[in-house]
């Protein structure tokens, strides 16, 4: 596994959880990211 396709999967991860929870909030306190962060997840997505 690349590092570029671990990266794709820890941004999976993340973003199946917030989606499970419904609160991106608690995703961000769970994961210790940013709010920028995230969303650049999901628009690299």
């Amino acid at each position: 596994m690349t590092a570029e396709e671990k990266l794709a999967r820890q941004q999976l991860s993340v973003l199946d959880l917030a989606q499970a929870l419904g609160n991106v909030s608690e995703v961000y306190r769970q994961h210790d990211v940013s709010r920028t962060q995230f969303y650049q997840s999901v628009q690299a997505l």
